[in-house]
């Protein structure tokens, strides 16, 4: 769990890396802080790999070590995801930022909160494990349920989104690149 940890941490980095983003993306100084996070989001994905590796070796020796590596294995996909995104905001053309920006905005804030209640859950569990008060274990279901709930919200963040790229992009290719940053948010 303690691994589960660290790599939900780095998701977290992720998501708020894309949120951050997307907040200087067409300010002053904004490329340079889209090719740092694009920079830093990918050592994070890399580092994430580098852990769930480690968790699948270090699982064949711990009981019930294969059920927490395969949560690891399914949070991994995201951080992939939020690395592609980020990488895609630096192709998105210049005149299109004023449009996509607000679009994705939303999806990128519920995607940064989704990560921190990820990461809350997977520390909770961490206490509950080593033998917590019930009252963590109650903390534990309601981050779970949390969980559970943004990414209900965040499917109908990603929905709208998409609805409004497809009416207000000014052309395809921005359509194409804020549909896939949308995705992977």
């Amino acid at each position: 769990l303690d691994a589960a940890a660290e790599h939900a941490s780095l998701i977290v980095e992720c998501g708020q890396a894309l949120q951050a983003a997307l907040v200087q993306l067409g300010n002053p100084g904004g490329n340079e802080f889209l090719g740092r996070a694009a920079r830093h989001a990918a050592s994070w994905e890399h580092r994430a790999d580098e852990i769930l590796t480690a968790q699948r070796q270090a699982a064949r020796h711990v009981d019930g070590g294969g059920a927490v590596t395969m949560l690891t294995t399914i949070a991994d996909d995201a951080i992939d995801a939020l690395e592609e995104a980020i990488f895609l905001l630096t192709l998105l053309p210049s005149q299109a930022i004023s449009v996509i920006r607000p679009i994705l905005e939303p999806v990128a804030a519920i995607t940064a909160l989704t990560a921190r209640e990820h990461l809350k859950a997977v520390e909770i569990a961490c206490q509950v494990v080593g033998g917590s008060a019930p009252e963590d274990l109650e903390d534990f279901l309601v981050a779970v349920d949390r969980v559970v709930t943004l990414e209900h919200d965040a499917d109908s963040a990603d929905r709208i989104a998409r609805a409004a790229l497809v009416t207000d992009a000014p052309e395809f290719r921005s359509l194409y690149i804020a549909d896939s940053i949308s995705r992977g948010a």
